[in-house]
């Protein structure tokens, strides 16, 4: 999903990664629910899985230093509840989003109230990560580091 997406806007290629089945199940984040949502069995115990709310935070956005305190890392992940994978069984994974384990509730990320809107929830904090000053001077310096081989941007 990244090369169809290099060259495009990087709100898309986040959004595509952040639906990818291989990263929601390489970071666990199929299985990440409300804790108090009560889907049907699942295979394993599901709860709240912070693992790709630190990841977009601080891999893929603002950086470590990027703004972003540990609660709103919590608060993420809370929005990214119910971005799960269908067809594991049948070896035909895709994704899905699944209202009956999503949290529900408000939440509150960077100052902005997160209110229950189900998947578009985390559609907007994709835009919101995306778009924030902080993301592009963290991404900026990470490619001027890779393609230029330098120890920090000049600016």
């Amino acid at each position: 999903m990244i090369r169809p997406h290099a060259w495009g806007r990087y709100e898309d290629l986040l959004r595509a990664t952040a639906e990818s089945p291989a990263m929601l199940f390489y970071l666990d984040t199929w299985l990440s629910a409300d804790p108090d949502a009560r889907p049907a069995p699942p295979i394993r115990t599901r709860g709240l899985n912070e693992n790709y709310a630190r990841e977009i935070r601080e891999l893929y956005t603002l950086g470590v230093d990027g703004g972003c305190p540990q609660r709103d890392v919590t608060e993420l992940a809370r929005v990214f509840t119910g971005w799960t994978i269908r067809g594991l069984a049948g070896q035909r994974p895709e994704f899905l989003f699944d209202e009956r384990i999503h949290d529900p509730g408000d939440k509150v990320v960077m100052g902005h109230v997160v209110t229950g809107a189900a998947k578009a929830e985390g559609d907007r904090m994709i835009h919101l990560l995306a778009t924030h000053p902080s993301t592009a001077r963290f991404v900026s310096l990470k490619l001027c580091r890779r393609f230029h081989g330098m120890p920090a941007c000049p600016w």
